[in-house]
């Protein structure tokens, strides 16, 4: 049988983040944000990118891309650069980032989207601890999947990097993950996480985040945070969206 789950403790642990180029980024967020979107994006990856340094789970982190900016924030961080030579399609894309990770020698990953602004090092710790728990006393091999807030997109993807998972990224993935691990004769463990749920796609998503830095102090600390005050979408007297649209 082949195997495509979460191999054992003792390897190594990748972070795999897949980033579009900026000027493509957050078209549904066009209304509201207007040309802040690439600034948007830029600080949600930051914030991603000092999650996955802090982690003590994580041992090394890989983006693909094709953007410049982004490229400059992955060599500032010491990460693994994977170009992408023609941007557009997301399974392709984290195909080669997987490919990548194992050539230089990883055999599991953890596959992360590049807007999730809540999430802290400490967090996807837990996520990983309580996967690597229940792979020790699970028959199969599990393949771990943290589904977004609405359950329809997939957050936190943690396979074996061989032989390669069939990516299903796109609408409906997190069930359509689900189904794939099945099929590669796994069990789909779906983790929960409050903070790695919470993907900014929409104006809703964005409401979402600036309610919760309402209710947490620490989340005011973010560079997604600073970002929005700086450009004038929340009001700095108060956590509460101040732009039209």
């Amino acid at each position: 049988m082949q195997l495509h789950g979460f191999p054992q403790r003792d390897e190594v642990l990748w972070a795999l983040v897949p980033v579009k180029p900026l000027a493509q980024s957050k078209q549904r967020l066009r209304e509201c944000l207007g040309e802040h979107r690439p600034g948007l994006s830029l600080a949600m990856l930051g914030d991603l990118l000092e999650a996955l340094v802090a982690s003590r789970e994580i041992n090394r982190i890989a983006i693909v891309t094709a953007d410049e900016q982004v490229r400059e924030l992955a060599r500032a961080h010491g990460v693994l650069l994977v170009e992408e030579p023609n941007p557009g399609r997301m399974n392709r894309a984290i195909g080669m980032g997987v490919e990548a990770i194992r050539a230089a020698g990883g055999t599991q990953v953890a596959i992360f989207p590049a807007d999730l602004p809540l999430a802290s090092g400490e967090e996807i710790d837990r996520v990983v601890r309580a996967l690597r728990a229940r792979q020790a006393v699970a028959e199969q091999r599990l393949v771990g999947i943290c589904p977004a807030a609405d359950r329809g997109g997939t957050n936190m993807l943690c396979v074996a990097t061989e032989p390669a998972f069939p990516l299903r990224y796109g609408p409906g993935s997190y069930e359509r993950h689900r189904q794939a691990a099945l099929e590669a004769g796994c069990h789909a463990e779906t983790l929960t996480s409050e903070a790695i749920s919470l993907d900014i796609d929409t104006r809703t998503d964005l409401d979402e985040f600036i309610a919760r830095c309402a209710r947490d102090a620490g989340c005011r600390r973010s560079r997604t945070w600073r970002f929005l005050l700086e450009s004038g979408y929340v009001d700095p007297a108060g956590p509460r969206r101040r732009m039209k649209g």
